[in-house]
């Protein structure tokens, strides 16, 4: 019991020194408190959200610049039964921005990729549209808090 305590102090350092932060909570932007969205598109809601938890505020004539670069959606045939009937979909978000302070390029543009299986039966195809729809938004509130994590970690 006496070496345990030790152990446990030096893991619970290790992992805050490392930056580990839960995936719930979002680092705080307040250093860089005003944002404008180029691009967003589809994504414009979720950013908005994730920006707002994080601290930031999105307004149109803000001296930093989140521009997303592009926007790739694919759904793909995931995995096929032994009786060669489709079993699962992948589904695929692929995001690339770039962060611009005064209109100018910050950095490299980065990407963030979000994948998911939606099961998929014949029998069962009421609602899967629904279901589908439902994943796509879950995706995109998933790609804005890693966006909004890696601003805050760039700042």
């Amino acid at each position: 019991m006496p070496v345990l305590r030790p152990l446990l102090l030096c893991l619970i350092f290790t992992v805050n020194a490392c930056g580990f932060q839960p995936k719930g909570r979002l680092s705080s932007l307040s250093a860089q408190p005003l944002w404008q969205l180029e691009n967003a598109g589809s994504l414009q809601e979720a950013l908005n959200t994730a920006l707002k938890r994080a601290g930031a505020t999105v307004q149109s004539d803000a001296p930093q610049q989140l521009q997303i670069v592009s926007v790739e959606r694919q759904k793909d045939i995931y995995t096929i039964t032994r009786a060669a009937k489709l079993s699962e979909y992948r589904l695929s978000l692929s995001v690339s921005f770039q962060v611009r302070r005064q209109h100018a390029p910050a950095g490299l543009p980065a990407q963030v990729q979000v994948e998911r299986t939606l099961p998929y039966a014949d029998a069962m195809v009421l609602g899967k549209q629904e279901e589908e729809a439902l994943i796509w938004r879950e995706m995109e509130q998933d790609v804005a808090e890693q966006i909004v994590r890696r601003l805050a970690a760039g700042q």
